[in-house]
């Protein structure tokens, strides 16, 4: 039997290391091997928490490249690249920036590419960017803001990509549609939750350029595309997990504020609410009308007995019985006037009584 030690299993891990070459292919090799291999409690939990410790994380930076069709196997040479994205990390292991650079279809030069490119050196590209910003505790690595820009086929001039107009006083500068997705976390931002969803679809009738508003456009403000806006607001509990989830719809066409508490039930705010068992696993989901599902779970989460519309004329029981293997048994639905409904799946070989299996 081999025994590793914590050191090995860190180099094979690691491709950043100068040992990661020789221990990541003895590693693929005994693991294809005769030999039993050991790893003690005490050496995977000690991997685990080097690989995840908050200032040991990946990389500064991530280069990755799209290179020419006939380019040479081997090392990349600057020359053959004609697509290049480079993520930049913080100490956490978060990516904070992302930089592509794709190579214009008619640059010359060889080298690294640039953009619009150094006079008669380098190889002009396009470069875009996407930048992400994380809490003061930097463990939610969560974007703020993300812009895209997509050149129009007939602009015209080189450098950075501007808007649908270029800009003002600068020629040439390149034209582009611009979009953008804005993401908010909540105070915390360590769990990454959802908070608040805004959906915004155009009318069909709708004119004017520009980002998307509410049903009458933007007053004094023309062109601008009226849409319809609709809301969803989500709570969390202090743990993180799911709490409240409520589907305001279009609040009447005006702009919706997320309070900081869930609003009451209403006709406007449809309100799903999910409760936790002593265990901290789900164990009842009470629906915008009122109803109530009760599920009971084992300890690896898996169902045991549902109630849906507890309490009801309509409340109906399920149970459920699970497999070694983690995959279900029997579904049996309890039925007072017909008796029990059970369907049952059944696993294994039938390897000596088949005539076709050998």
């Amino acid at each position: 039997m081999i025994l590793l030690n914590i050191n090995f299993l860190l180099y094979a891990y690691n491709p950043h290391v100068p040992q990661h070459g020789a221990a990541s292919s003895w590693w693929e090799a005994v693991m294809n091997g005769p030999e039993l291999i050991g790893l003690p409690n005490e050496v995977s939990l000690g991997f685990i928490r080097i690989v995840t410790h908050s200032r040991l994380g990946p990389a500064a930076a991530i280069v990755t490249c799209l290179v020419k069709s006939d380019a040479p196997a081997g090392p990349v040479s600057a020359d053959t690249v004609i697509e290049q994205s480079e993520t930049a990390y913080d100490r956490g292991g978060n990516a904070i920036l992302q930089t592509r650079r794709e190579r214009f279809h008619d640059a010359t030069g060889t080298g690294p590419l640039d953009s619009p490119g150094s006079a008669g050196i380098l190889p002009a590209a396009r470069r875009s960017y996407t930048a992400s910003y994380q809490d003061p505790i930097g463990c939610g690595g969560n974007a703020i803001l993300q812009t895209r820009r997509e050149r129009f086929h007939d602009a015209t001039g080189t450098g950075p990509l501007h808007g649908p107009t270029g800009t003002a006083g600068v020629s040439p500068a390149p034209s582009a549609r611009r979009s953008y997705a804005a993401f908010y976390q909540d105070p915390i931002g360590c769990g990454g939750n959802a908070i608040l969803q805004t959906r915004r679809e155009r009318f069909h009738d709708a004119t004017g350029t520009g980002p998307l508003h509410g049903p009458t456009g933007t007053t004094g403000v023309s062109p601008a595309p009226s849409a319809r806006r609709s809301y969803a607001a989500f709570y969390q509990d202090p743990i993180g997990r799911s709490r409240y989830s409520i589907n305001i719809g279009t609040n009447g066409g005006a702009a919706y504020e997320r309070p900081d508490l869930p609003p009451a039930p209403s006709d406007t705010a449809l309100v799903s609410e999910t409760r936790y068992a002593a265990d901290g696993q789900p164990g009842s989901e009470i629906g915008p009308d009122g109803t109530i599902t009760q599920t009971t779970r084992d300890r690896l989460g898996q169902p045991l007995r549902s109630v849906e519309a507890l309490g009801s004329p309509a409340q109906r029981v399920t149970r459920f019985r699970w497999h070694a293997s983690g995959q279900m048994s029997h579904l049996i639905l309890e039925n007072p006037a017909t008796g029990e409904q059970v369907t049952e799946w059944l696993f294994g070989t039938t390897l000596a009584t088949s005539g076709v299996a050998r």
